[in-house]
């Protein structure tokens, strides 16, 4: 059995819903009898990157000599694919405050251990993109109106290459990512429109060799961060093989459905058409409870949740139950963290210094 590995192990080894229709009561599926999501919060500490504190470096640290890959480094193909209903302004908002300390660990690392070198080497080569899911898997090119820094129309996905301005790439991110829009909670058909070929093999149509042509490229590790609260809503795909779901609540004696989502097996199918799973590093924020160790008991918390309550709430911050999320990130042995949890910044660190390892041959 494949296990969701929390997310800080992993990386160190290498408002709510509308427009429901009134529908027959349906039975929800069974529970996955060998389904497995991570305690996700507590994980183990490795002892080659030091006490969990060293995991978030200094805001202010000044960029490190990146340590040179043995061989060419790898390039990394980066996409965000993000809820952009207007429940999310808050997640949105603390997303952007990680963004950059984000982009500076992958771009410049830090000397967590204090040997006088960084503790992974610098991605040399990397292309960002937004794909939120209100524009079909359209890539964001507009950006934020409220902030004066940011420019009005950016590229369909941003460029860096060694020796650029870290802070002027990092800012130009963040001001895509940040810009508002409408939208659904489609976000696994959301990632392959935007990625997929136009000729692939999967019952929707991709735009990654022609409206994104130049943004994933064939040698590349690529890594997909998604960004919900609120449950995936990908539609049935229509092929055969597609086991389709309805889900539906009966409140009041009246039963109300969602339209039919599509299987989450197939969804992976297609994810595994873009690369295998060695070379694909996905990471997902969504509605999950704080604070459980236990993963049977977070397993049995988001299939048995009513899923038009929050499962989780901090602050401002607040997450509907998402399984579907959950066990796409399990079966691409992902990472996962709940997007209640105060600032992400465990989403910082740990995914940079594998993207870094991966992509450099040391």
């Amino acid at each position: 059995m494949r296990r969701l590995v929390p997310l800080i192990a992993l990386v160190a080894a290498c408002g709510s819903k509308s427009g429901l229709s009134e529908g027959p009561g349906v039975t929800p599926p069974p529970a996955r009898p060998d389904a497995f999501v991570p305690d996700g919060f507590v994980p183990p500490v490795p002892t080659d990157l030091g006490p969990p504190d060293s995991f978030v470096p200094h805001v202010d640290d000044p960029p490190r000599p990146p340590r040179p890959c043995r061989s060419r480094a790898q390039p990394v193909d980066l996409l965000f694919v993000l809820d952009s209903s207007g429940s999310m302004v808050d997640e949105l908002a603390s997303l952007d405050e990680q963004i950059p300390r984000f982009l500076r660990d992958l771009l410049a690392p830090p000397d967590l251990d204090g040997d006088g070198s960084a503790d992974w080497a610098a991605v040399e080569d990397l292309h960002v993109a937004i794909a939120p899911t209100g524009r079909s898997g359209e890539l964001a090119d507009r950006g934020d109106r409220d902030r004066s820094e940011c420019g009005a129309r950016y590229p369909l996905f941003q460029t860096y290459r060694r020796g650029d301005d870290i802070e002027e790439f990092a800012t130009d991110v963040s001001c895509v990512a940040t810009s508002r829009s409408s939208g659904s909670e489609a976000l696994f058909s959301t990632a392959l429109r935007a990625l997929l070929p136009s000729t692939a093999p999967f019952p929707l149509e991709g735009m990654g060799d022609t409206r994104h042509a130049g943004f994933l490229r064939p040698d590349s590790l690529l890594v997909i961060l998604f960004m919900t609260d609120e449950e995936d809503e990908s539609r049935c795909t229509g092929a055969p093989d597609d086991a389709c779901i309805e889900h539906c609540v009966t409140i009041a004696g009246r039963t109300f459905c969602r339209e039919p989502t599509g299987s989450v097996s197939k969804y992976i199918e297609g994810m595994r058409l873009l690369r295998p799973d060695d070379q694909l590093v996905v990471g997902s924020l969504a509605g999950a409870p704080l604070g459980t160790t236990d993963p049977d008991a977070v397993l049995a918390a988001t299939l048995t949740a009513n899923p038009f309550l929050p499962i989780c709430r901090n602050g401002p911050l607040s997450g509907l139950p998402a399984p579907r999320m959950v066990d796409f990130t399990q079966q691409l042995d992902g990472l996962f963290l709940s997007i209640c949890s105060e600032g992400y910044e465990a989403l910082v660190g740990p995914i940079a210094a594998r993207v870094g390892r991966l992509a450099c041959d040391e």
